[in-house]
């Protein structure tokens, strides 16, 4: 929960109230999709493997940690651990290097 009241959820790619969101999305005090987060693709997976984010952890800046088990965010190589900004966009200050397999 953030302090403006907005929630940001994750979990396994799908969608939330018909929206696309693939692992993360945001959700205003009324339960609706929160447009202004822009996830684009969300999370990609690895060939066989089901993706998924297990942990988040949010910023005092409105930046969010995000773990799981996935081989990137928005197209872009961020294995198991990448950093979004507070309007879902990828960090690019962040190591968001390829790293081996893992799971956070």
């Amino acid at each position: 929960m953030q302090s403006d009241g907005k929630a940001v959820i994750t979990g396994y790619p799908s969608r939330y109230n018909g929206w696309l969101r693939q692992g993360i999305a945001r959700v205003n005090t009324d339960g609706s999709m929160d447009t202004g987060f822009f996830s684009g693709a969300g999370i990609s997976l690895y060939p066989g493997w089901i993706a998924r984010v297990n942990a988040i952890a949010l910023q005092p800046d409105g930046k969010a940690l995000v773990g799981g088990s996935f081989q990137g965010y928005n197209d872009r190589p961020g294995s198991a651990l990448v950093r979004v900004n507070a309007d879902g966009t990828l960090d690019p200050t962040f190591n968001t290097g390829p790293r081996p397999f893992t799971s956070v």
